[in-house]
């Protein structure tokens, strides 16, 4: 089963799911494979197709819920902060 977020609830397909189409934006994707854990992809854009047996990803960029590192991620955060603040100043 895969779990993605949507606008007003989260979408669930599983096998034998309806055929369907859909943009993504910066969303978790969840994987749910029958006898495991939970595992998590976060992807930054693209498109989620459903088909019954089948569900494919189209994603900008992807990254495994293993390979995440807080500490980069937090550090780009704030370097985007500081260069927007940069812009806001220069528009004044």
């Amino acid at each position: 089963m895969v779990v993605a977020p949507g606008k007003r609830r989260r979408l669930g397909n599983c096998p034998q799911a309806t055929p369907c189409l859909r943009r993504l934006d910066q969303e978790r994707l969840n994987f749910h494979k029958e006898g495991e854990d939970k595992d998590y992809i976060y992807v930054t854009g693209g498109i989620l197709e459903v088909q019954p047996h089948m569900v494919t990803i189209l994603a900008d960029s992807a990254t495994h819920s293993d390979e995440l590192d807080e500490e980069a991620a937090l550090e780009a955060k704030n370097q985007a902060e500081k260069a927007l603040k940069g812009a806001e100043k220069k528009k004044i």
